[in-house]
């Protein structure tokens, strides 16, 4: 099914909901743009049609500068550690990577399927 896309600049048809989808979580198609279906008469509003886009404010949780900077804090003690030759450090400096190998492997992950939902 097509939908037609009204907007201040304009009208774009999609060939079909992926489409438009896609286009409304990339931002091409706006919250208060109208939408109508092939074959029908009213237009409704894209926030209604679509739902609430992934929450903006969450994926700037994923990369905020404190939890970056933690990160790279977190980093440079490791590398101190695995550097500085003597064994115990080194292993703690090694706990220390996994945990934030991990920890980046989450923040990916979670932001990956921010991306992915509809």
């Amino acid at each position: 099914m097509r939908y037609v896309v009204r907007s201040a600049e304009g009208e774009l048809t999609f060939p079909s909901r992926q489409e438009l989808l896609n286009a409304y979580r990339m931002g091409l198609v706006e919250a208060q743009d109208e939408i109508r279906e092939e074959g029908a008469t009213s237009w409704r509003q894209a926030a209604a049609v679509l739902g609430p886009r992934p929450s903006e404010s969450r994926a700037g949780l994923l990369a905020s500068p404190w939890r970056m900077g933690v990160l790279v804090a977190g980093a440079s003690v490791a590398l101190w550690l695995l550097l500085s030759g003597d064994l115990t450090r080194m292993a703690f400096g090694a706990v220390i990577a996994l945990g934030l190998v991990m920890s980046m492997f989450s923040t990916t992950q979670r932001a990956s399927q921010l991306r992915r939902r509809p």
